[in-house]
């Protein structure tokens, strides 16, 4: 079979618009068609594509979509009085609804959200793992811990300005009594 996809057509009433069609076809006389013919596929898609380009010129857009399976048909008996020749029976033409067309169009954009969706968990899988990593070799000395907290922040100031304070880890962790601060007496 040959698929045309999104090929563009001008209808009877210069209506412009892409229609998507499909060409079944069988080689009857395989000696005919390969002393006639380099490529089979290479000859009736530009054959299939005139077809349905001059067969629906000569159609309303509207009947067109009313009478898809007449116009199927029509591209088929056109196609298959030229094919004969070469040993080639087009045994079916179809002209893909626009409704099924867009179906296809839906689920390849599924297809393509689902893969995006996997590659995206794959990589978060990924970091998680390093970042599981890194914190099993850091965890086992503070002075190490300490050294990527001030790597982190040289790169936080290398990217924007910002005023950051460096306050060592040994004052984090004390606790201040503030009760016994007295206030002097003025």
């Amino acid at each position: 079979y040959r698929l045309l996809r999104k090929l563009q057509v001008v209808t009877k009433d210069l209506v412009c618009t892409e229609v998507s069609a499909v060409c079944y076809y069988r080689i009857e006389n395989m000696s005919v068609c390969y002393s006639s013919l380099a490529s089979v596929p290479d000859v009736l898609q530009p054959l299939t594509q005139v077809s349905v380009r001059e067969i629906l010129a000569h159609h309303a857009f509207t009947d067109i979509l009313l009478n898809r399976k007449r116009m199927a048909q029509e591209i088929q008996v056109s196609l298959d009085s030229v094919t004969c020749r070469w040993g080639i029976k087009v045994e079916r033409a179809e002209i893909l609804p626009p409704e099924l067309q867009h179906n296809f169009a839906v689920e390849a954009e599924a297809r393509r959200q689902a893969q995006v969706k996997v590659i995206a968990a794959e990589g978060e899988k990924a970091a998680c793992g390093a970042l599981k990593a890194s914190v099993e070799s850091l965890s086992g000395s503070p002075m190490v811990v300490h050294l990527r907290l001030l790597q982190l922040l040289n790169n936080l100031r290398s990217e924007q300005p910002a005023v950051i304070l460096n306050i060592p880890p040994d004052v984090l962790t004390q606790s201040i009594d503030l009760t016994s601060l007295t206030r002097p007496n003025h």
